[in-house]
């Protein structure tokens, strides 16, 4: 399985930039993908619908061909096992 985590505003809330996918990557430590949607190309084809009305949290998994099996937004508690069991179910 590979994680991406794309980075939709940075910290002074406009589009996310490169150097702000960087910084979070390099702040925890990631070991996936960070990439920036500095065209918001991303969040209106996949994030919460509306002109910079989405939730800064947003998450998406896709099956092995690419089509959208699950998607939910803002943040919970149970957000991650809500994204294990999402992709549990993939076939």
């Amino acid at each position: 399985m590979n994680v991406l985590n794309i980075i939709v505003e940075g910290v002074s809330r406009a589009p996310g930039e490169v150097e702000d996918a960087a910084a979070w990557r390099d702040q925890f430590d990631l070991r996936w993908e960070v990439l920036a949607d500095t065209d918001e190309e991303w969040v209106m084809t996949w994030g919460d619908p509306g002109s910079r009305t989405y939730s800064q949290h947003s998450y998406t998994v896709l099956d092995r061909q690419g089509r959208v099996t699950w998607q939910d937004f803002g943040e919970d508690a149970n957000v991650v096992s809500s994204i294990a069991a999402a992709v549990d179910a993939i076939p």
